[in-house]
C-alpha cells in the first residue's frame, strides 16, 4: 500500500499524514534535497538504501558540504 502512495506523498510538501488514528511522516523534506541537489536521496526514509549507498543528505551542513565535494 505505501509504495503505491510514495510518489504522491513526497511531492506534496507535507511532512506527517494523518488519517483518522493513523500517524505516519512522509518526509516531504528529505524528498526537496533530492530535487534541489540529484545526487542524493533518490528513496524513502524507510527504505535505507541511500545510506547504503552513500547518496543520503540529512540535510545538515556538514552533509551538504559532503554531498557537493562529492558532486566535483
Amino acid at each position: 500500500f505505501w509504495l503505491s502512495i510514495a510518489t504522491a506523498t513526497s511531492h506534496s510538501g507535507y511532512q506527517e499524514l494523518i488519517v483518522g488514528n493513523f500517524r505516519t511522516t512522509i518526509s516531504a523534506f528529505h524528498h526537496q534535497l533530492h530535487h534541489r541537489y540529484f545526487n542524493c536521496n533518490y528513496g524513502n526514509p524507510d527504505m535505507p538504501l541511500d545510506q547504503w549507498f552513500g547518496s543520503f543528505n540529512d540535510g545538515t551542513s556538514r552533509a551538504t558540504k559532503s554531498l557537493l565535494r562529492n558532486q566535483e
